[in-house]
């Protein structure tokens, strides 16, 4: 499960860039966190499982462009696909699935819903 948070200017890249480690870049304000949660952590084949994905800015800044990617395991059928917010991409798998969110307001959260069947075989 990978949650980024793009959008902001490349002058802050580069101001950042000599004092954060490789792949990593402080937006002041800007506090971006996800869940990820499962109806049960086992489930028999051809019963329905439920994946919820859970993000929020916890900060005081709007975050700019968001994408949340997730990996579901293999083996899934009849998948239906939730997601609350404005939704601008969604990139179908799998096994990875993107969405594409245009941003997040200070303290705005949204939540994607994930719903399949585990094959019987």
């Amino acid at each position: 499960l990978l949650l980024t948070a793009l959008g902001f200017g490349s002058s802050l890249a580069a101001d950042r860039a000599s004092t954060q480690p490789q792949g990593v870049l402080a937006i002041p304000g800007v506090d971006v966190a996800i869940t990820k949660t499962v109806t049960s952590a086992q489930v028999e084949p051809g019963a329905r499982i439920t994946f919820t994905l859970d993000f929020a800015n916890l900060g005081d800044s709007p975050a700019g462009t968001v994408v949340v990617t997730d990996i579901l395991p293999a083996g899934l059928t009849n998948l239906s696909i939730q997601a609350s917010g404005n939704v601008s991409t969604y990139a179908a798998g799998p096994p990875n699935w993107v969405w594409q969110f245009p941003g997040l307001a200070s303290e705005e959260s949204d939540v994607i819903v994930i719903g399949a069947t585990i094959s019987p075989g």
